[in-house]
C-alpha cells in the first residue's frame, strides 16, 4: 500500500453488566476494500471488573488510501457478548480517545444502559522506532583529488531490476578531510528492512566543486541484520568503480542503535498535516500529435490513449487519500488559446487563480478539452511546473501553514536541459515537496527519444546544483507507465518515505 503504517490500539470498557464482570476481552477484526469477510488481527489480555483497562497495545496496518472497518467483539470466556463497527479511518483522524457504545449480541441490553468500549489511537511500537547511525572512514587521499570534501549516500537497492535506488540518507560534506567522521542520522527503522533481502549501499564521495559529477570513491554493501548483529567497529573496505577492493581504505560504523520514536508521515497527517496533490502533463511535440493514431496524446471516441490511462491509474489513488478528491492540474509544453501562444504552465481550469478541478471524471474532462484544443509544441522542460509549487510550499511554510505538496509530472521525458530541472530540484529539496516522474512512451515515442537518461538523471542520489548546493533529500520518485502493470501505488508509497525523511529534516 502507499500510505500505510501499523496504528496501536489501546481498550478499555466501562459499565459492564455484571454477568459479563467475571473476565472478559476484546477481539479486534478488520476488513479492507474488497474482502468479503472480517479478519482477526489482534485481541487484548483477559481482565475482571466492570470497567477494565486492557495492557497490551493491539496493533493495526493502517492504510489511508483503502476503506477499512474495524469490529470490536467483547467476550466472556468462549462467548461474544456484544460488539460494535467503525470506519479505520474515522477512528484515526479523531483526536484523543473516542467511546462507542457497545452492542448486545443477544438484544439483552438496553440501548440507555450500553456498555462503552474506549479506544485511543496510539502509534504502535513497530513503526516508531527509528535507527541512528554514525560512521567514519579512513585513508580517502586519492590523487585525482586537490581539495577533499568526503560524503557519503546511503541507499536502499531494490529487488527488481526496473527499479532505481531509494535514497535513505545524504551526509553533508566534511572539507579538507581524508579521515571524516560524519554527523549521526536517523533512518526509519521500516525502511531498512522493508525489502528481503535488505540490501543497502553506502556509497563514498569527494564533492568536486563546479563539476557536474562527484569523484566516487568506493562502496559496499550490507543488508541490515548485518548491520545489527555487531557491526559496531567493523571496518567495511571500500570497492572501486571496478568492483576491486581498496586496501586500507576503509568505513566503520561507530554508533549503531534505535530511537525509540521518530515522526512519522502518517501521524502527521494524523494532527493536521494536509496534503496538495497536483498534475503536470506534458503536451510537448514529442509526444505527437492528437490526430495521429501513433500518438501518445491521440483522441479516439472509445478507448484510453497512454497518457489518459497513466493519468486515470494515478487519479484513482490520489481520490482513495484525499476523499474530496481535490486536485490541481497544469499542462505545459503547448501554444494554448485563443492566441495560441507559447506557454511552459497553463491551468486545465483556465485560471490560475483557481487550478483545482474536483473529482476525477472532472479531471479526465479537463484533459480530453484540453489535447482537444491546444497545440503541441515544444521544448521539453519541468522548470515551470515544479517551480509553480516551489512558490506554494515557500508560502506555506513561511505563514506556518501545514502543507506537504505532491506533485505528479506526465511525460515522454525528452527534457532538453536537466541541469534547470536539476535547480529548482536541488533548491526544493529542503521543501515539503515531493515530485513524481511518470514516464511515458511507445515503439514511435520513445521515452526520451530512446534515451532514458535524459530524464533519470533527475533522481541521482549525488546530485547538486549548477551553484554547488548539494541535494537536501531525495524529493524525486521515477517510475514508467507501461499498459497492464500496477505502478502508482508503488510511486505513492515512496511519497510516503520522502515524507518521514522530511520529517525528520526539520
Amino acid at each position: 500500500m502507499a500510505f500505510q503504517e501499523v496504528i496501536g490500539l489501546k481498550l478499555s470498557c466501562s459499565d459492564i453488566p455484571l454477568e459479563c464482570g467475571l473476565g472478559t476481552q476484546v477481539k479486534v477484526l478488520i476488513i479492507n476494500e474488497g474482502a468479503q469477510r472480517f479478519t482477526q488481527v489482534g485481541q487484548t489480555e483477559l481482565r475482571t471488573g466492570k470497567s477494565p483497562a486492557f495492557e497490551e497495545l493491539v496493533s493495526v496496518v493502517f492504510s489511508l488510501e483503502l476503506n477499512q472497518r474495524l469490529k470490536f467483539c467483547l467476550y466472556q470466556g468462549e462467548k461474544e457478548v456484544g460488539g460494535v463497527e467503525t470506519g479505520f479511518r474515522d477512528l484515526v483522524m479523531s483526536s484523543g480517545q473516542l467511546y462507542l457504545p457497545l452492542d448486545s449480541a443477544d438484544g439483552n441490553w438496553e440501548a440507555d444502559d450500553s456498555p462503552l468500549l474506549g479506544i485511543n489511537v496510539t502509534e504502535s511500537e513497530q513503526v516508531i522506532n527509528g535507527t541512528v547511525i554514525q560512521l567514519r572512514a579512513n585513508h580517502l587521499n586519492v590523487d585525482e583529488v586537490i581539495n577533499p570534501a568526503p560524503y557519503f549516500v546511503l541507499n536502499r537497492i531494490q529487488s527488481s531490476i526496473d527499479s532505481f535506488p531509494t535514497l535513505l540518507y545524504r551526509s553533508e560534506l566534511v572539507p579538507n578531510s581524508t579521515h571524516p567522521k560524519w554527523n549521526q542520522f536517523t533512518v526509519p527503522t521500516s525502511a531498512l528492512t522493508t525489502i528481503k533481502p535488505s540490501i543497502l549501499e553506502i556509497a563514498v564521495y569527494h564533492f568536486i566543486h563546479n563539476k557536474a559529477e562527484d569523484y566516487l570513491v568506493g562502496k559496499f554493501t550490507i543488508t541490515f541484520f548485518q548491520l545489527l548483529n555487531g557491526s559496531l567497529g567493523n571496518k567495511f573496505m571500500l570497492h572501486g568503480s571496478n568492483g576491486k577492493k581498496k586496501e586500507n581504505v576503509y568505513v566503520e560504523v561507530v554508533q549503531f542503535g534505535s530511537v525509540p520514536k521518530i515522526p512519522t508521515f502518517i501521524s502527521a497527517i494524523r494532527i493536521g498535516l494536509k496534503l496538495h496533490f497536483s498534475m503536470a502533463i506534458d503536451f510537448t511535440a514529442n509526444n505527437g500529435g492528437q490526430n495521429d493514431p501513433q500518438s501518445l496524446h491521440f483522441v479516439h471516441p472509445h478507448h484510453h490513449n497512454m497518457y489518459s490511462q497513466a493519468i486515470h491509474e494515478v487519479g484513482v489513488e490520489i481520490c482513495k487519500i484525499d476523499k474530496l478528491q481535490r486536485i490541481s492540474v497544469f499542462g505545459f509544453g503547448a501554444k494554448v488559446p485563443p492566441k495560441f501562444e507559447y506557454s511552459p504552465l497553463f491551468p486545465l481550469t483556465g485560471d490560475m487563480n483557481n487550478t483545482i478541478i474536483r473529482g476525477l471524471d472532472n479531471v479526465m474532462t479537463g484533459y480530453r478539452r484540453a489535447v482537444m484544443s491546444v497545440l503541441p509544441y515544444a521544448p521539453t522542460e519541468y522548470v515551470s511546473p515544479i517551480h509553480h509549487i516551489v512558490k506554494m510550499a515557500k508560502a506555506a511554510v513561511k505563514t506556518g501553514t501545514s502543507l506537504y505538496f505532491v506533485l505528479v509530472i506526465f511525460t515522454n521525458g525528452a527534457l532538453k536541459n536537466h541541469k534547470e530541472s536539476m535547480d529548482v530540484i536541488v533548491n526544493s529539496s529542503h521543501l515539503p515537496i515531493s515530485i513524481v516522474f511518470v514516464a511515458i512512451g511507445n515503439e514511435h515515442h520513445p521515452i526520451g527519444q530512446g534515451d532514458h537518461s535524459k530524464i533519470t538523471r533527475l533522481i541521482d542520489p549525488t546530485a547538486k546544483s549548477t551553484e554547488n548546493v548539494p541535494l537536501k533529500r531525495q524529493n524525486v520518485v521515477y517510475t514508467e507507465f507501461k499498459q497492464g502493470k500496477a505502478f502508482a501505488r508503488e510511486s505513492l508509497k515512496e511519497v510516503n518515505l520522502q515524507g518521514t525523511q522530511w520529517l525528520l529534516t526539520k
